[in-house]
């Protein structure tokens, strides 16, 4: 039990401050750049940016560019050369492509995707449906631990 509520303020920590940041980078450049979000979407994101969440796809402009971000978090269950497989909350088996320039962190620290394990929790973070541009790990499952 203390695992999971480990696991709930972990995922808030990493999840509500990446929506936020994606929707505040969108919202500087969009059209409306010169309103703040009212209260109201800030509690909204923060509802669906919660320890619930399975996964997410949140479509931003930022300047004239649309960048279509995919947040999937779920326990590893498979790394292998270029992607690591997720088991989502829902049961869904995600497999996150990974490359030379995907961030791979435990702790905010950062680690060669190698080092990842089979039963760590993930969060991955992409631009459409290319490689991940950063997992972040739990640091429960490690190399040379179980």
């Amino acid at each position: 039990m203390r695992v999971r509520r480990t696991l709930a303020r972990a995922r808030m920590l990493v999840v509500v401050p990446l929506a936020a940041a994606a929707f505040f980078a969108a919202s500087a450049t969009g059209p409306a750049a010169t309103m703040a979000p009212p209260v109201a979407a800030r509690d909204l994101a923060a509802s669906f940016f919660s320890s619930t969440l399975t996964r997410a796809e949140v479509v931003s402009v930022q300047g004239r560019t649309l960048h279509d971000y995919h947040v999937d978090e779920g326990k590893v269950v498979a790394v292998r050369t270029g992607a690591i497989d997720l088991l989502e909350r829902d049961g869904t088996r995600q497999t996150i492509a990974v490359d030379a320039s995907t961030l791979v962190t435990v702790s905010g620290q950062p680690i060669d995707v190698s080092a990842a394990r089979v039963g760590a929790y993930a969060i991955a973070i992409r631009d459409g449906d290319g490689a991940a541009q950063e997992v972040r790990l739990t640091p429960f499952v490690l190399a040379g631990r179980r």
